[in-house]
């Protein structure tokens, strides 16, 4: 432990004895009891550095570093604070009570449960597990580490909104992540702007699955602890709700929502009684209509007036006239202008390649290279060139050349259009010289 006494928790560079930084700023002063001491080792090999975030209700993330690999991670320690503590030794996860014992070894089941659900996932805008193991009476997730930030901290550096196209360019891809999870049979059923992680280079990443934190809700009757006003659909306020994936479709509907108006739905609930919800168009101004009425249906308060597929609720956010979305770009500090509002839904114009018929036009690099194909496809034209040169021979005068080159490029043309036409006249007008120079030089001799 000692060489690693001097490395900073917040950068994990060379800084000394000083408790400040000089890289990073980082100030070791700053530091949680719950959370463990700075550069404790885990497993034998990573190194617990800050904390990333704000302390969790079920647990604490830190920034970690590998050190066989020299990386950074993200290691996640199960730690639900109102049922366990640390103990004297800052170190091992302790229970307050018995009571509270019984419900924290459960939950622990259901995070190493969630952690090899997480570990069957390979997608790009879902977050990586590494491993997992068990240490201080608790269990910690590593995974991938990336720099950037929250949606939810970028919506806020914007100024609370997000402009339409961009908010596109952000939810599309978390969207096919969530495909790929529901494929698997699972639901991620805590989606939310603080769960959705924007790296540097723009690639939004879903991660924090709720699935335990939701059991332990359930097993203690105190789902409205777990569950996040204005994200969490009606069925998830009740034991026997029916839970699908248009659970996680009114969540994404309502981080869309929050994006591009800057304001969270009323919470589900309440809007069972009466709802409240005012429609993005009421609150922005040039927002599409295919995106206003996909979040309203997302958002129904009846499950089975939502999309049931994920794929169905891009469908509705992508209408006919719309681009199909790129992979975004780093995310764009200025400003971008909305999308303005179409006056009206046009038919789209979009053929498959393979129904449309190519252009008949003149063809300069494909006539036929083969003898057989050429007489086939130029009898005409060869045909023309011999009669041609036949009259030139007869004649024995010029007029037999411009006859035969005449008649050769002509019919060439109306036979094929191609170059290889044209250069059938041309041959047939240098045969007819040929043919008329003999005839002279015979006529000579005779």
């Amino acid at each position: 432990m000692a060489a690693y006494d001097t490395l900073c928790p917040g950068c994990f560079i060379e800084k000394g004895k000083t408790a400040v930084c000089p890289h990073c700023g980082y100030d070791e002063n700053e530091r949680s009891p719950l959370a463990l001491p700075h550069r404790t080792m885990l497993d034998g090999r990573y190194l617990a550095g800050r904390v990333l975030g704000k302390l969790g209700g079920f647990g604490i993330t830190y920034l970690g570093w590998d050190v066989r690999l020299e990386t950074f991670v993200a290691i996640k320690e199960y730690l639900p604070r109102d049922m366990a503590g640390r103990d004297t030794d800052r170190a091992t996860v302790a229970p307050h009570s018995k009571e509270d014992e019984k419900l924290f070894r459960y939950g622990l089941e259901q995070f190493l449960q969630e952690v090899r659900t997480l570990a069957k996932f390979d997608h790009a805008n879902v977050v990586r597990v590494r491993t997992f193991f068990e240490e201080n009476d608790t269990a910690y997730l590593v995974m991938d580490y990336y720099k950037g930030i929250t949606l939810e901290e970028y919506r806020k550096q914007k100024g609370g909104k997000i402009p339409e196209k961009l908010a596109m360019d952000i939810m599309m891809p978390v969207l096919d992540g969530l495909r790929e999870v529901h494929a698997k049979g699972f639901l991620h059923r805590d989606i939310k702007p603080q769960n959705i992680y924007l790296t540097k280079d723009g690639r939004p990443i879903l991660l924090d699955f709720g699935a335990a934190r939701f059991a332990m809700g359930e097993r203690s009757r105190s789902l409205s602890v777990v569950l996040t006003p204005g994200f969490a659909p009606y069925e998830q306020y009740h034991k026997r709700g029916k839970q699908g994936p248009w659970t996680d479709i009114y969540s994404c509907g309502a981080t869309l929502y929050t994006m591009v108006t800057g304001k969270v739905p009323p919470e589900a609930i309440e809007r069972k009684e009466q709802d409240e919800l005012v429609p993005p168009a009421g609150i922005i101004n040039n927002i599409s209509e295919s995106l206003d009425s996909a979040i309203i249906k997302s958002l129904a308060i009846e499950s089975n007036d939502r999309p049931q597929q994920v794929r169905d609720f891009q469908d509705m956010l992508m209408d006919e006239t719309s681009e199909p979305p790129v992979k975004p770009k780093p995310i764009p500090e200025a400003e971008q202008k909305p999308t303005p509002k179409p006056k009206t839904k046009q038919k789209s114009t979009y053929m498959p390649y393979s129904e449309i018929e190519p252009k008949k036009e003149c063809d300069y690099l494909n006539a036929p290279t083969n003898i057989t194909s050429i007489l086939k496809q130029y009898w005409k034209p060869i045909l023309f060139c011999a009669i041609g040169s036949a009259i030139g021979w007869i004649i024995d005068e010029v007029i037999g050349i411009i006859i035969g080159a005449a008649i050769g490029t002509a019919i060439g043309i109306i036979a094929g259009g191609t170059i290889g036409s044209i250069i059938v006249g041309v041959v047939g007008m240098v045969i007819t010289i040929w043919q008329i120079e003999k005839a002279r030089h015979n006529s000579r001799h005779t």
